[in-house]
C-alpha cells in the first residue's frame, strides 16, 4: 500500500445528501475527530445537522459543502493512517478543498469555513426555481457546448462539468437549461436533473465570485506538498497565490474533471485511484475516462484492507 502509485480524488456536491450520515460510519474512525474540528471552526454543530437533518436540509448548499469537505478530509486521513501515500490529489468542484487540505496547502479550519461561506453566498445568489442543473449523457462536450451557445439568448447557460467522455452537466437559468435539454434529447442524449439547490459553475454566480474573493484573501495558502490537479485549468497547482485566484474563478468556471483524470493517468505514476466521500459517482467517471487505472471507493478500499487484501493489491 505504500508504493506511491495511488491518487486520491474527492467527490463534489450532487445527489449525495442521503449518503452523508452513512459516509461517517464505522469504517471511518477519524470522522468523529474531524467533525469536532469542523464544529469548532464553524461555531455551530455541523455534525448534528449531518446526523439529524432531513434530506432537504442536507441538500442545502450552505450545509452540504462544509459537510463534504469534513467527510472527505476524514476519509483521506484514515487512508493515510493505513499507509496510503498518494502521488496525486484531485477534487470534483467542492472536493478540491479537501484535496488542498490533504496536500497541506490550506489549514482544515480555513477550508471548512471557506466551504461554508461559499455555500452561503451561492445559496443567497439564486432564488429557488430560477436555476437548474442537468446531467447529459450520450453527447460529446463539443456538441453540448454548441447547443448551449445557440441558446444563451434565453438566459445564462453553459457546461458546468466535463465529467467523462459523453458525460457533461449543464447549468444556468431554468428556461435556458430546459431548452438545452430538449435540444440534447432531440440528438439522442439521456438527461437527468440534479437535486441541488443552486446551479453551480455558471454565470449566474458572477457576483458570488467577487464576494468570495474577499473571503479567500483572508486565508493563507501554501505550495501543495502533494501534487494537486486544479479544476479550472486541469493543471497542477504550484503556488499559494495561484490557488487563491483559481478558487475564485472556480465559482463560475467549468469543472474540467475528465482532463484532470487524463493528466493523472498520463503521468504513468498512478495505477489506482481511491475516491473519498459519499457515493460512487466518481468511480464511474474514472472507469469511463481512464479505464486502465483501477478505481476503488473509500468504503471498498477500507473493507479490502480489513480483510487483509491490501486495498485491492
Amino acid at each position: 500500500m505504500n508504493d506511491g502509485r495511488k491518487a486520491l480524488v474527492f467527490e463534489g456536491q450532487g445527489g449525495d445528501a442521503a449518503g452523508l450520515p452513512a459516509a461517517l460510519g464505522r469504517d471511518c474512525p477519524t470522522c468523529g475527530e474531524v467533525l469536532n474540528e469542523a464544529d469548532a471552526a464553524l461555531g455551530f454543530p455541523l455534525s448534528k445537522v449531518i446526523f439529524e437533518g432531513t434530506p432537504d436540509e442536507l441538500r442545502q448548499t450552505a450545509v452540504a459543502q462544509p459537510a463534504l469537505v469534513a467527510i472527505e478530509v476524514a476519509h483521506a486521513r484514515h487512508l493515510l493512517s493505513l499507509g496510503v501515500r498518494p502521488a496525486y490529489l484531485a477534487g470534483h468542484s467542492i472536493g478540491q478543498y479537501a484535496a488542498l487540505v490533504i496536500a497541506d496547502a490550506v489549514d482544515f479550519a480555513d477550508a471548512v469555513r471557506l466551504a461554508a461561506r461559499r455555500g452561503e453566498l451561492m445559496q443567497a445568489a439564486v432564488p429557488d426555481g430560477v436555476g437548474a442543473m442537468v446531467a447529459v449523457s450520450g453527447l460529446e462536450l463539443s456538441d453540448v457546448l454548441s447547443v448551449c451557445r445557440d441558446r444563451r439568448h434565453l438566459g445564462a447557460v453553459g457546461v458546468a462539468c466535463d465529467n467523462a467522455p459523453g458525460r457533461t452537466v449543464v447549468s444556468g437559468t431554468s428556461a435556458a437549461v430546459g431548452a438545452v435539454v430538449t435540444a440534447c434529447q432531440d440528438e439522442g442524449a439521456i438527461t437527468a436533473e440534479l437535486p441541488v439547490s443552486v446551479p453551480f459553475h455558471c454565470d449566474l454566480l458572477s457576483d458570488v465570485k467577487d464576494a468570495f474573493a474577499t473571503a479567500l484573501g483572508e486565508v493563507t495558502f501554501r505550495t501543495p506538498a502533494i501534487s494537486v490537479v486544479d479544476n479550472v485549468t486541469a493543471r497542477l497547482l504550484t503556488a499559494g497565490d495561484d490557488i487563491r485566484s483559481l478558487l475564485a474563478e472556480h465559482i463560475v468556471a467549468r469543472v474540467r474533471f475528465r482532463e484532470s483524470l487524463k493528466l493523472i493517468a498520463a503521468s504513468g505514476a498512478v495505477g489506482e485511484i481511491v475516491t473519498c466521500g459519499p457515493g460512487h459517482s466518481l468511480v464511474k467517471m474514472i472507469g469511463k475516462t481512464v479505464p486502465g487505472v483501477r478505481a476503488v471507493p473509500f468504503d471498498r478500499y477500507v473493507l479490502d484492507c480489513s480483510a487483509g487484501l491490501g486495498g485491492g493489491h
